[in-house]
């Protein structure tokens, strides 16, 4: 049994296992966990790419993170609502590029495409965003298109 020496009496008190490991052990704060982990700390980091300085998001929020996993599949399908399957890693590239880094796009399709393929954006832009949450948005997709 271990005992706590009480100073003010200048007497041992029994102290049971379950008393030890209440002292011993403290519920983290909020504020600690935001300190510990840096949510609350900005999330954009500046990032020279080329001859351009662009801002890409650390980690995307959760409503962030349901509507790029809907517009990945809402552009893989075709108007008969089939999923089509060819489109889905350009679609996948294009939207972390939309969501994670504040750049405009081009809006023709095979310039875009030549940007996705051609160049090291999305691979710059996966280098700063949340590894783990980037792998995240693919599973649920994998999950949902099967």
């Amino acid at each position: 049994m271990l005992f706590l020496n009480n100073h003010k009496e200048r007497s041992c008190v029994p102290l049971s296992c379950s008393t030890l490991v209440e002292r011993m052990v403290r519920t983290l704060s909020t504020n600690e966990l935001r300190r510990i982990t840096g949510v609350s700390q900005k999330q954009n980091k500046s990032v020279h790419w080329h001859t351009a300085t662009i801002i890409v998001k650390q980690l995307l929020s959760i409503r962030e993170f349901i509507d790029v996993v809907r517009k990945i599949i809402a552009d893989c399908k075709t108007q008969d609502g089939e999923v089509e399957l060819e489109l889905l890693d350009f679609a996948t590239r294009v939207n972390i590029i939309a969501y994670y880094a504040f750049i405009d796009l081009p809006k023709d399709i095979d310039e875009l495409y030549y940007v996705v393929y051609a160049s090291d954006l999305y691979d710059v832009v996966c280098s700063v965003a949340n590894k783990e949450q980037v792998n995240s948005i693919k599973n649920a997709i994998s999950m949902i298109i099967g």
